[in-house]
């Protein structure tokens, strides 16, 4: 049972990353990369204490040292994913992403049809 506890949290702290991720993309509040990196924090977040009280059911407030691996992992995953996202960008190349209608004028990806201005000519 606590395997399935386990994988109802992962799920939500994906769903909170991507939508967390596509907010602030979308909004226009931030490129890629640092969208990647406060979605990876928010949902880091959610899914420490979620585990904690939801899948281990452990009771009280979270010890410091407890808090203080977690944020280290995180601290490990961030830079990690957002390198690969950033590579995965470079390589592709955001010309094409826009040409494919990914990416929108300011970075943002998008899936619309939805032409920027200066694209037009």
């Amino acid at each position: 049972m606590t395997f399935a506890r386990y994988v109802a949290v992962q799920i939500a702290a994906y769903a909170l990353d991507m939508g967390a991720f596509l907010v602030l993309l979308h909004g226009g509040i931030a490129g890629p990369v640092p969208a990647n990196v406060a979605a990876k924090i928010v949902a880091g977040g959610f899914a420490f204490f979620a585990h904690r009280a939801f899948t281990f059911r452990l009771g009280g407030t979270a010890q410091a040292s407890e808090a203080a691996r977690y944020a280290i992992l995180l601290a490990l995953n961030v830079p990690v994913a957002s390198a690969l996202l950033a590579a995965l960008l470079l390589q592709v190349g955001t010309r094409e992403l826009r040409q494919q209608g990914v990416l929108g004028c300011r970075g943002q990806i998008r899936f619309t049809g939805i032409v920027c201005a200066h694209e037009r000519a």
